[in-house]
């Protein structure tokens, strides 16, 4: 009696979205077909397709390099200041040239904010060991020593309500009204203790009319204009700040790095955001902690963090519009949003706009990226696969390259080429092209994974798979 032969079925998959950014949070499996497993330099701008993010400019390309970054900051939405070394200066956009502010810092990581009486504008500077000012009239602050004897040191401040509020230990001090200079009249300026503050003080900020001030592992309120009517409110949870700089504002909402995540405020309880990618939070050494560091652009939270190193390696990227994470390397240490521009300063000394929507590269060198799948089971344990051919829609520029490749394993680094450049249409605008899978790729197996690499611009917009189960 011959046999009874399995039947195989022809079935056929569109997956019309790609761009919903990285899940690491749970087995690469259960993730969805329009998530990534692993990516890079993947954005959101043309959601819901996978694209290559927007290219990079410096600030200016006469700009010198900025020889020991410290710190960068601006002056009235319009000018860059920058802490290098032992220098603190201004870009001068009208001489293309950097002019010295001050020359004889302590090269240690500082903070730059404005203060503005309504009369006067005024340019604050605190590192650790040094407070200084600028009014933006005389070419040096030399001589603008900021506060009093009662001014702690500290890189920990923030302005708020005609008042610069410093953080040292576990105690903010306060400055007079509209009087950076005055830290010691009673009933006008002085200091609170935060009875409560698990530790010293890792943070402090200015949001939605109000101070908030963090140690690692706890949140406190501060509300109220003067000494008569302050008031701290401590907030439940063991919620707290490891990096100062990783405290923005993006819209309407304050966004940090805590030590279990980047955590979400908008004014009620605190909201944890980042279980997509605890997994790279979860690997950042807890001795570089303090590097991580925090811009905005548009909606969009960028948190640089060493992971895995010693120095910030990676930034991970959360369009709060559409609630997606993204991953883009870069060594960046700090960032500053002047009018609507993001600029990040990297550890090789360069200032550049970390989102120009006019660049396709970075300064000239193409962009490198990747795209890995979660391993399609197609809906059927029980049964072996076979993937006969992938249809795909995208668009490449004609300076692009674009490779497509495969893995059976779950989590090997090794994959096999199933297309590259030359099988394919980069012609700057839309393609579609079959690509029929040998028999000897892709034949009955348990699980596969598709990887989307290159160079260049690229979106992709629709993948089509037609395979073939058998049962076992």
């Amino acid at each position: 009696m011959a046999l009874w032969k399995p039947t195989r079925f022809e079935r056929k998959q569109i997956i019309s979205t790609l761009g919903d950014g990285i899940n690491t949070a749970v087995p690469a499996f259960n993730i969805k077909d329009s998530e990534a497993s692993y990516l890079r330099n993947i954005g959101s701008q043309n959601y819901p397709a996978m694209s290559v993010r927007y290219g990079r400019t410096f600030y200016n390309s006469t700009m010198p390099t900025v020889t020991t970054p410290n710190g960068i900051g601006e002056r009235d939405n319009d000018q860059l200041h920058v802490l290098d070394g032992v220098l603190w200066k201004y870009w001068d956009s009208g001489s293309s040239a950097f002019v010295n502010l001050s020359s004889s810092l302590s090269s240690t990581e500082g903070r730059i904010l404005d203060f503005n009486t309504g009369s006067i504008r005024y340019t604050l500077m605190m590192n650790s060991t040094q407070k200084l000012y600028w009014d933006g009239e005389s070419t040096s602050s030399t001589g603008y020593s900021l506060g009093d004897a009662s001014t702690p040191n500290t890189k920990l401040f923030t302005v708020h309500r005609g008042r610069v509020f410093a953080a040292s230990g576990a105690t903010v001090h306060y400055s007079a009204l509209n009087n950076i200079n005055d830290w010691t009249t009673a009933n006008d300026s002085g200091s609170i203790t935060i009875t409560r503050a698990r530790g010293d003080i890792t943070g402090i900020f200015e949001y939605n009319d109000h101070v908030i001030v963090f140690t690692e592992f706890s949140m406190h309120e501060l509300y109220g204009d003067s000494p008569e009517n302050f008031q701290l409110i401590d907030i439940e949870g063991n919620i707290g700040c490891i990096s100062d700089k990783s405290i923005i504002k993006v819209n309407n909402k304050l966004y940090w790095l805590a030590q279990d995540g980047v955590y979400e405020y908008q004014g009620a309880s605190p909201v944890k955001i980042s279980l997509l990618v605890d997994t790279y939070i979860d690997d950042i050494n807890y001795a570089n902690r303090v590097k991580c560091a925090g811009g905005n652009i548009n909606g969009f939270y960028y948190l640089a963090i060493p992971y895995n190193n010693t120095d910030n390696n990676l930034i991970l990227v959360y369009d709060s519009d559409i609630r997606k994470w993204y991953i883009e390397t870069g060594n960046f240490k700090y960032f500053v949003t002047i009018q609507n521009t993001l600029y990040g300063s990297d550890s090789t000394g360069g200032i550049l706009d970390m989102r120009d929507m006019d660049a396709t590269d970075d300064n000239g060198t193409a962009i490198s990226w990747e795209f890995i799948t979660k391993p399609f089971k197609e809906n059927d344990v029980s049964q072996k696969i076979s993937v006969s051919d992938i249809s795909l829609i995208y668009n490449a520029s004609t300076t692009s390259t674009l490779n497509i490749s495969y893995s059976t394993s779950v989590s090997s680094t090794n994959f096999t080429s199933l297309a590259v450049s030359s099988d394919l249409q980069l012609i700057g605008e839309e393609a579609n092209t079959l690509l029929n899978i040998p028999t000897t790729d892709l034949n009955d197996e348990n699980w596969y994974r598709l990887k989307f690499d290159g160079t260049g611009q690229c979106d992709i917009h629709y993948l089509e798979k037609n395979y073939r189960i058998r049962r076992r």
